[in-house]
């Protein structure tokens, strides 16, 4: 063995450094500062191994922002559960993280009410894909088969329902607060409840059926305290959504499931038709009963009024489910 030999060094190895470069940059560079060779060599490889290392880092930021964008794009067109997936990839060195978390909680409830209604669908897929692979099986020993696919969905509804009504964890709300958007989202959440519900009743089970009376006087309690809330909130937001088109709603007689809109614009039929058409769903969604539209505050003599056919806030919607 040579004197060169034993004193070089193992960072000395150019292949190991080409490695480094690629796989660890800072290594690499630190690397290269040891090793012995011209000092534009040296410049020249550590330029790269940073260029690489921003190229590497603006990938990275590329991909979680694609992931906020995408996330978002799912969110408003409704489609939570794919938002919710998107969004949980958004890194914390992305700038939109806040905003991504924020989204997450707003519907992680919806997403948790959906999977238990998806898992109770899944099961039962499964029972049944069981039973049609064992059909003959199953004939042969019907008598003494005492567990059926109906009689396994009935059990896994009631379990779901169940753990509903002995959840003792309070319901944080006020997440619910603060734009149009997440009203809507406290509304779907008492919507997919009354599916539950529905689905409890439907099984015609003695003890699912209690249990699910039980779920439905806790779901009335929650509605009759939140339905106020949510119509003074969305009377607030909508105020300021239509403040640029000279829009005022207003709660008649401090009464907020009767409410006035007030603008110029309702002085001919067609607009104030035209203008309930699209807010029609979110009224009735509301449990709003009367709306009244009227040019100017002091005149009431040719007022618009709709009655509307909603439910009382302690109901559950009644919702009709397919048959299986």
């Amino acid at each position: 063995m040579t004197q060169n030999n034993l004193d070089k060094k193992w960072y000395d190895n150019k292949t190991l450094l080409i490695i480094l470069f690629f796989i660890f940059p800072p290594l690499g560079i630190y690397l290269i500062s040891k090793r012995k060779t011209k000092t534009w060599r040296k410049k020249t490889y550590i330029i790269l191994a940073i260029l690489y290392s921003i190229y590497i880092l603006l990938f990275i930021i590329g991909i979680s922002t694609s992931n906020y964008k995408e996330g978002i794009n799912y969110y408003n067109n409704k489609e939570y559960a794919k938002a919710y997936k998107c969004l949980n990839l958004v890194t914390v060195d992305d700038k939109n993280y806040k905003d991504a978390i924020t989204k997450i909680k707003e519907i992680k409830p919806i997403i948790d009410s959906l999977n238990l209604i998806a898992k109770n669908h899944e099961i039962a897929k499964k029972n049944k894909e069981i039973s049609e692979g064992k059909k003959e099986l199953v004939e042969k020993n019907e008598k003494d088969n005492s567990i059926t696919e109906n009689d396994q969905k009935i059990q896994n509804i009631k379990k779901s329902i169940k753990s509903e009504v002995e959840n003792n964890k309070p319901m944080f709300f006020t997440k619910y607060r603060g734009s149009i958007d997440a009203i809507k989202l406290e509304l779907i959440y008492f919507q997919t409840m009354a599916k539950v519900i529905n689905e409890g009743f439907k099984t015609k089970d003695a003890e699912t059926i209690i249990y699910t009376n039980k779920l439905k006087a806790k779901m009335a309690i929650t509605q009759d305290k939140e339905f106020p809330i949510l119509r003074v909130e969305w009377v607030r937001l909508a105020n300021i959504a239509f403040r640029n088109n000279n829009v005022k709603i207003v709660p008649i007689n401090g009464n907020y499931k009767k409410i006035r809109f007030i603008s110029p614009v309702f002085l001919t039929k067609d607009n104030i038709e035209d203008f309930y058409s699209n807010i029609s769903d979110i009224i009735q969604m509301l449990r709003i009963k009367e709306v009244g539209f009227i040019p100017y505050s002091d005149i009431y003599s040719n007022e618009t009024y709709y009655t509307v056919e909603s439910l009382k806030d302690t109901e559950i919607e009644s919702i009709s489910l397919e048959e299986e």
